[in-house]
This record gives C-alpha cells, structure tokens and sequence, in this order.
C-alpha cells in the first residue's frame, strides 16, 4: 500500500522532483495531445507548459 504523507515528504526533501499545481493552461494543453491515458496526457503537458525536461521510455510525443 502506498502512503501518500511518506510520499509526499520524499518528494518534498528530494531536488529532482517538486509538485505544481495543475492549472487550467496545463489542462486545455493536456487536451491535445494524443494519449490515451489521461494521467501522462497530464504529465507530458505539464512538462510543455513548464518548458521541462521529462524522463520517459516513449521517445514519441503525441501533441495534435
């Protein structure tokens, strides 16, 4: 089982990782791109909007 406070605390004293807030910009950009799961649709937009390197094993990026 995951524990998101445990989560949240490596997250919060790791560099490489930070939390943003998901904004309407991030949503209307997750809308065109070409992905079925919604979830990396979000992802790979919030990666665009913050102009952000994102690790990945899928070198294709599916924007419309």
């Amino acid at each position: 089982m995951i524990n998101l406070g445990e989560s949240l605390d490596i997250i919060d004293d790791s560099a490489n990782y930070s939390i943003v807030d998901l904004t309407n910009k991030i949503v209307k950009f997750a809308e065109k791109i070409y992905f079925t799961e919604i979830f990396d649709c979000l992802i790979m937009s919030t990666e665009r909007s913050l102009d952000i390197p994102i690790l990945t094993i899928d070198n294709t990026k599916r924007y419309r």
